[in-house]
């Protein structure tokens, strides 16, 4: 998927949630360290992408792309 796509669906999610429009949602799972969130993102992630660490790495992304401290 495009990554302006993925980035709209995770702030939605995010909404959706309780949280504010301009966080992503893995971001806020890993920052209050909801690790069974964490879990099953990451699996479910690992599942499509062999890709390990999915939270955690959108979390960094995160922080470095809107240059943020959180």
């Amino acid at each position: 998927m495009h990554e302006r796509l993925l980035v709209a669906i995770s702030r939605w999610a995010n909404m959706v949630t309780g949280g504010s429009r301009h966080e992503l949602f893995c971001t806020r799972v890993y920052r209050n360290d909801w690790r069974l969130a964490i879990w099953v993102i990451d699996a479910g992630w690992w599942a499509l992408t062999r890709q390990r660490q999915h939270v955690r790495r959108t979390y960094l992304w995160d922080v470095m792309k809107n240059r943020r401290s959180m």
